[in-house]
């Protein structure tokens, strides 16, 4: 595979490695839904009948056809979108981007450390998280996979002895294929000539391409052929303005550059300085370490030109910038400066050529002045940094990610009990409050950029995320809507609206985010009950026409703690709307020791009883996370009204008779409101 005096074994055991460290960091993007932009992409895909996407791109703003191609056949086969399918696919092209990577530098090198070196490198990239877990982010995974196995496959074709043309369709047909996924494919050309080039130019740029520009011009003109079709294709397919030049913060555009070639000196920037303006200081990690690099190229290459592997090392990373520049270019000239900091997707093709440039300068210093063992110390101690600071970057990323969908998770799961209750033909009606659309961390990693995981930007409604995930269909409707109610608000960021509280009659069942021992879990806290939901007496009428019907105290099966979860749901019915201010109280005792209390109005403490109209009927379901170890055979509550000016609580009249300013329910069997 490599070329080198190593033992055989040795490309598999760093083929291993590369897979190793790449599943540790996405293998748990294989859980996530599909969220964010992949629920507008979905939608719009869904309604392309054949393979139109390739003539015409209306409703979506730009030309990006192979990827929609093998979306729909995966949604064909697979009876429409899966979300494991696609994130499968996404890691499978990431770790298969990072052996290419890797093969493609030991190839132009000789030296399998450098290889090795430069796929740990891509795989994990730490801004690499924002295109691996986003299936929509496909497009640069794809592009960068394509082009790597065609420019290889071309590199391959150069090499042998019999020059068999059709031995380059393979090549042609994955870099048309890495055209076609993102407007960067115009970068083909040069991206995949630049490789090829620099592997003939060992022995003189000039010479080479007087010697070989035959052959040269016969496996790239093809390239810049396809290129030229997918330029007249996009004009045609493109029907609307797609904005002009964003020309605006060059220098934080190239600062952003600089703190990806440079990101280990930029993270240990951020811990030491902290600055609130962190451009000055990318500037001056991002110059130094560039210094650093082209210096070394050049001192390297003059010293050691005549020893091949030494030489190609310096151009290995005279490659990497080039390849660095000129895959960013086209952000830095087509999207804004905010739009850039904030999708580090954009940077997913550039991360080759930061690879390139770290394994070359890492796999062979000072080659006169150490020896191997030492250079593979300073090989390993200049890995490990580059992991030390990645890793735990990308984890970080990840665990926000979980989070944020093991809450929409619930919310789907919520949103199938309201379906499956719903005994009419008619649609059902969900009111979800307080649902994360993103999270920050508390303190940032690195100096530039936005480093929060969003989930469900404004711009994607909460009804479409559910039915890309299969939670709803077209045969059972549900309208959901997200709103944010800032006295009960978890400690996250919320993007909705204010809830109108006197809205809520409308809705058939109300969910809620809340906190469960530091874990955001969104639960059922109403559901609607029909007019005739009454059988028996009563368990008390409090005479200013609310009475609790019935209710149950119950314990979590799954409960979303190590300890354990009880819910209380009380059945409440407005005869009238009540003239003064009232509100539930609710304490959870244990032998006459008082536990949890769980005061409020019904509903997760938003829908009031004064706004409640006569005739109205709702199950008030609330949650208590226990103390560890607590026995749950004592439990018991005692539920009442009373009034919040005063104090006061409401005397009422038992299912017996009984005047009393509280009703005992004692915990009964399992709960089913939770999700």
């Amino acid at each position: 595979m490599w070329q080198s005096k190593q033992p055989s074994s040795w490309p598999w055991l760093a083929a291993a490695t590369i897979l190793a460290v790449g599943l540790m960091l996405y293998g748990p993007s294989l859980g996530l839904m599909l969220f964010l932009d992949d629920v507008p992409h979905m939608q719009w895909l869904s309604n392309q009948p054949g393979g139109v996407y390739w003539l015409d791109s209306t409703g979506f703003p730009v030309y990006r056809p192979a990827t929609f191609a093998a979306w729909n056949m995966l949604n064909r086969l697979l009876g429409g979108p899966n979300a494991p399918a696609f994130h499968a696919l996404s890691v499978v092209l990431h770790l298969a981007g990072g052996l290419l990577a890797a093969d493609i530098a030991a190839l132009l090198t000789g030296q399998r450390r450098t290889g090795w070196l430069a796929g740990l490198f891509f795989v994990a990239f730490p801004f690499s998280y924002g295109a691996v877990n986003l299936a929509a982010a496909q497009f640069h995974l794809w592009q960068t996979f394509g082009l790597l196995a065609g420019a290889r496959l071309m590199l391959g074709w150069l090499s042998s002895e019999k020059r068999r043309w059709w031995q380059l369709a393979p090549a042609w047909l994955l870099i048309f294929w890495a055209i076609f996924q993102h407007e960067n494919g115009v970068l083909a050309p040069v991206l995949v000539g630049s490789i090829v080039i620099v592997k003939e130019a060992h022995m003189g740029l000039w010479s080479t391409l007087k010697k070989d520009w035959r052959r040269l011009t016969a496996a790239l003109g093809p390239v810049v052929g396809l290129t030229i079709v997918y330029l007249a294709l996009r004009s045609l397919a493109i029907k609307a303005d797609t904005g002009g030049l964003q020309l605006a913060a060059l220098e934080v555009k190239a600062g952003q550059m600089l703190q990806l070639i440079s990101f280990p000196l930029a993270a240990l920037f951020r811990q030491v300085f902290n600055p609130q303006d962190g451009l000055g200081l990318v500037w001056l990690s991002g110059a130094a370490i560039l210094g650093l690099m082209l210096g070394w190229a050049v001192w390297q290459w003059k010293a050691h030109k005549a020893d091949g592997q030494m030489a190609m090392l310096s151009l290995l990373i005279i490659l990497g910038l080039g390849w660095t520049i000129v895959a960013i270019l086209p952000a830095w000239v087509f999207a804004s400066v905010d739009y850039l900091l904030g999708s580090v997707r954009l940077y997913y093709l550039a991360s080759v050529g930061i690879a390139w440039m770290w394994a070359a300068v890492l796999s062979g210093p000072f080659p006169k002045v150490a020896g191997s063992r030492q250079r593979w110390v300073i090989s390993g101690l200049g890995l490990g940094v580059y992991l030390g600071i990645a890793v735990p970057f990308v984890w970080e990323r990840q665990a926000e990610y979980r989070e944020l969908d093991s809450v929409y998770r619930d919310i789907g799961a919520i949103s199938g009990q309201v379906i499956a209750n719903n005994t009419q033909s008619h649609t059902s009606y969900l009111m979800v409050l307080n649902a994360p659309s993103v999270i920050l961390p508390p303190s940032m990693t690195f100096l530039l950029g936005s480093e929060g995981s969003v989930y469900l930007p404004a711009y994607v409604s909460l009804e479409s995320l559910l039915w890309v995930n299969g939670f709803t269909s077209t045969q059972h409707p549900l309208e959901v809507e997200l709103r944010r109610v800032s006295d009960v608000a978890p400690l996250a960021a919320i993007d909705a609206p204010e809830l109108d509280r006197s809205s809520l009659r409308t809705y058939d069942a109300v969910a809620a985010v809340q906190e469960f021992d530091g874990t955001l879990r969104a639960v059922l806290v109403g559901k609607k009950l029909p007019p005739d939901t009454l059988s028996g007496m009563p368990l008390a009428d409090f005479g200013n026409g609310i009475i609790l019907e019935g209710g149950e105290l119950a314990k979590v099966p799954d409960s979303p703690s190590t300890v354990a979860v009880v819910t209380l749901s009380l059945n409440w019915y407005a005869d009238s709307t009540p003239q003064t201010p009232v509100e539930v109280f609710v304490h959870l005792s244990c032998d006459g020791e008082l536990i949890a209390q769980a005061d409020g109005p019904p509903l997760g403490r938003v829908y009031p009883f004064d706004l409640w109209q006569p005739g109205e009927r709702w199950r008030d379901v609330r949650y208590f996370l226990l103390p560890e170890g607590q026995d749950l055979q004592c439990l018991h509550t005692l539920v009442g009204l009373y009034n919040p000016a005063t104090g006061e609580r409401l005397i009422a009249v038992d299912g017996s008779g009984y005047h009393v300013d509280g009703v005992m329910m004692a915990i009964e069997q399992q709960s089913q409101y939770y999700p």
